[in-house]
């Protein structure tokens, strides 16, 4: 099965416009449509609390919300999923195939780690948000960003989103990247 990941900051944020509402429900239900999964997950920038997010109070439809942390298995691939709330608790997590979460690790000179990233060999891949661009600083570690403008992407080429695709022999990966307003 086919899976669409968003690692948060979806929106600029907590209190998206009614136009950028629509335009998310529209892309999570014409993914829905064509049989593809959306698992999204909240970043800092819809956070409306430390424990709440947009997503806890606009009902959209068709995505699995991820609140807190958690495994997902999807066949023979396990998922763990961080929000950006809990990030602290990833260095004690159990290694699993795709770690999914909204933190930064180092990316010297200008952005410093909120955790200690040495335990991301413990992931086969690793998919990140929070830096609102898409870069690639290990083969496995890979960043995405809104696959919307917002007032922090750099380029259109770096709006977009994850697609994996999970079978019964693993899964791989794509960066999808969007021209969407």
């Amino acid at each position: 099965p086919s899976q669409v990941v968003f690692n948060g900051d979806l929106f600029d944020f907590a209190k998206p416009t009614l136009d950028e509402i629509k335009a998310a429900q529209s892309a999570f239900d014409q993914l829905h449509k064509e049989g593809i999964s959306t698992i999204i997950m909240a970043g800092n920038h819809e956070a409306v609390s430390k424990t709440d997010s947009t997503f806890d109070y606009i009902p959209f439809r068709n995505i699995n919300h991820v609140k807190f942390d958690n495994k997902l298995q999807i066949e023979s691939t396990t998922l763990t999923l961080c929000d950006w709330h809990h990030i602290k608790f990833l260095q004690y997590a159990e290694p699993s195939n795709i770690l999914i979460s909204h933190y930064r690790s180092t990316l010297p000179p200008h952005i410093y780690e909120e955790i200690d990233t040495r335990f991301v060999s413990k992931f086969k891949l690793v998919l990140l948000g929070d830096i609102h661009n898409r870069f690639s600083p290990e083969d496995h570690v890979h960043y995405t960003s809104s696959p919307y403008d917002t007032h922090y992407t750099k380029s259109r080429q770096d709006r977009g989103f994850i697609m994996l695709s999970i079978d019964g022999e693993g899964f791989e990966w794509e960066y999808i990247t969007t021209d969407l307003p």
